[in-house]
């Protein structure tokens, strides 16, 4: 199972654009670790590619950033569940979701903002019904990751029923520094749904399909 998430945002007078991909197998068995997870970010200042890819025991893990400090990586780390796997066991089988405390990967998005280096850290995981939700909806149930040493929590709102739709989420952590620092939220919310072979829908007229989807036109 892919999963493609986009970010498009402004922040002052720079644009960001992000994307994470993440690859896993479709299966029940915990063995069966996710096999590559990747991202970019480009934004006015330069360009970021990391990668987590499954090699044999070990996950190898690259970073190639414009970041002086950050320069160019390539180790192998102790296999872990990976935060942005979530999302694809939650399509496969949300009833096998792990809880309780799990030592996790943040997300490679997080990794890339928070501009923190690649390790575990301690997560509290709950599955529960979504007692409130941006809409009304009594099949919608909510998966929470926790991070209490980092303040930040991702919410997961998806459909119970099969294929467990991904409804919609919140993000909230710390941002800025010392005095400036404050917890802010993003929240997402799915619009519509169209199912279609997308990739054959490349050209000119295929647009129309992005006011179905009400997303934005690019300038």
């Amino acid at each position: 199972l892919k999963m493609n998430m986009t970010k498009n945002f402004i922040t002052g007078i720079y644009p960001y654009s992000m994307m994470l991909s993440v690859f896993t197998p479709v299966s029940d068995n915990p063995d069966d670790k996710t096999l590559k997870i990747n991202c970019s970010s480009q934004e006015w200042c330069g360009q970021a590619y990391a990668q987590l890819q499954l090699k044999g025991s070990n996950y190898n893990w690259q970073l190639h950033s414009y970041f002086e400090k950050e320069g160019e990586q390539n180790t192998n780390i102790d296999i872990l569940l990976p935060e942005d796997e979530l999302w694809n066991r939650i399509r496969i089988n949300p009833s096998a979701l792990p809880q309780g405390k799990v030592s996790l990967l943040p997300g490679l998005l997080w990794q890339r903002l928070s501009h923190t280096p690649i390790a575990a850290e301690e997560a509290i995981l709950t599955l529960s019904k979504a007692d409130t939700f941006f809409i009304k909806d009594s099949s919608v149930q909510l998966y929470t990751v926790s991070y209490p040493k980092a303040q930040r929590t991702l919410q997961i709102y998806f459909k119970a029923d099969f294929p467990h739709e991904i409804m919609g989420w919140e993000e909230t952590y710390p941002d800025g520094f010392g005095d400036h620092k404050k917890m802010l939220t993003t929240k997402a919310i799915r619009k519509k749904l169209v199912w279609l072979d997308y990739w054959k829908h490349n050209a000119l007229g295929d647009s129309t399909y992005r006011d179905t989807l009400q997303l934005k036109h690019h300038e």
